[in-house]
């Protein structure tokens, strides 16, 4: 009687070591999964992509020295970003960044380190610079914001601040707290 069912033994080995190794194949491709989807998909040197208004005229370029882009999220990363708003007929507004990360959509783009952001007069003559850590920008809107120090300088003024919002379209911005502003009267 035993002899008769001595083969379900080695059946039984055989089942148990073969579900071991699914397991083992399953936990090993789940820990390549998130590596894999981490990784960029393609990139490109010398980034650039201008979005055009209705009538056919530049409304913003974006320019990156490195660009990569994310499958599992479709963000793009950005490294040396540089980012001009167009403002017909008044002065574009340009920011620069160490680095960049832009929204599926493409209607929002975190600048990231060493912004700096500036605006040139009708004279061509820089009016306005703005140094901060970070920037969130909204491109449908023109709006961008951060929560980090800044500081805001014309050729008159020097202000420092913690916050700020800036409204491109308006040339305006606000900074938010801690406000100090430096004036140096002009000389007739």
């Amino acid at each position: 009687m035993i002899r008769r069912h001595i083969w379900i033994v080695p059946l039984l080995l055989f089942a148990m070591s073969t579900g071991w190794f699914v397991r083992q194949l399953d936990t090993t491709a789940g820990d390549a999964s998130p590596a894999l989807a981490a990784s960029p998909d393609y990139y490109i040197e010398d980034f650039q992509m201008t979005t055009m208004d209705d009538h056919g005229r530049p409304k913003r370029r974006l320019e990156a020295e490195y660009m990569e882009h994310y499958p599992d999220t479709d963000i793009k990363k950005l490294r040396r970003a540089y980012l001009v708003v167009y403002q017909t007929p008044a002065p574009a507004w340009h920011v620069r960044a160490s680095q960049a990360r832009v929204s599926s959509d493409n209607q929002v783009i975190d600048l990231i380190g060493d912004v700096r952001i500036w605006r040139e007069g009708m004279s061509g003559a820089r009016e306005l610079e703005v140094e901060t850590e970070d920037l969130t920008v909204y491109t449908q809107t023109h709006y961008g914001e951060t929560l980090k120090p800044v500081v805001i300088r014309t050729p008159h003024s020097e202000s420092h601040g913690t916050g700020m919002q800036a409204y491109l379209d308006e040339r305006r911005l606000i900074l938010k707290s801690q406000v100090r502003t430096r004036y140096e009267a002009m000389r007739p």
